[in-house]
């Protein structure tokens, strides 16, 4: 049997001593470098604390309690194990304006030349340059790239200034449209009289339409 690992509870939080964030792993450091790819509000982290439990259940139970108690701002986790009445509104980052600010900054740099043709630019760099999450960075990059083409995402993930910049086409679905119902007519059909139910059904039905019936009927008309 596998002997349990001790586990970290760590909280993350901000400049003014909010909590953002509560989470658990054996490895804080690693854990907080996937956090810092892939969290689009990483740049606001300004203080961690660390403290070990025995093994990860305990760690778990803590983490848990703590979200539910403590309320950080951006962690959901609890919502797995917690009625949703126990746990606070969910509560999204909203950095459009801080990735619109990185888009103009970086696409004004390319324009006067600050950012020459060939020169690599990656998410986590753009985003420590402008004060910003590796994602925003990230984010910001594929903006520019689809609206101006004056950056280029390669094969390996890098971004590259371009010389002869070309944007990147954007698709979009077709509007789905809905077809129109099918008109209803109504006609007295007299029932009994094979020609006057004949006649009726021709002043009814236009040739297409009766062909179409007879065919169902495997009649001919």
């Amino acid at each position: 049997m596998k002997a349990e690992e001790r586990t970290a509870l760590y909280r993350l939080f901000n400049a003014e001593g909010d909590l953002l964030y509560v989470g658990i792993s054996k490895n804080p450091r690693k854990r907080w470098g996937q956090h810092a790819l892939e969290k689009p509000w990483w740049h606001e982290i300004a203080e961690k604390t660390v403290e070990w439990h025995p093994d990860r259940a305990t760690a778990e139970a803590l983490e848990t309690q703590a979200i539910v108690d403590e309320k950080p701002a951006y962690d959901q986790t609890a919502r797995r194990y917690v009625h949703p009445r126990a746990m606070p509104p969910r509560l999204e980052f909203d950095y459009s304006a801080e990735q619109a600010r990185v888009v103009e900054l970086v696409t004004r740099k390319i324009q006067s030349g600050d950012y020459p043709p060939g020169k690599l630019l990656q998410g986590a760099r753009i985003g420590r340059e402008y004060g910003v999450s590796a994602s925003i960075g990230r984010d910001a990059l594929d903006t520019i790239q689809q609206q101006s083409g004056l950056v280029r995402h390669d094969i390996q993930g890098r971004y590259r200034v371009q010389a002869d910049p070309v944007p990147t086409p954007v698709f979009t679905a077709a509007p789905r449209t809905t077809p129109e119902p099918p008109r209803l007519r109504t006609a007295k059909i007299p029932l009994g009289d094979a020609d006057a139910t004949a006649q009726a059904l021709r002043k009814a039905m236009s040739a297409e339409e009766l062909a179409a019936l007879a065919e169902r009927l495997q009649v001919r008309v």
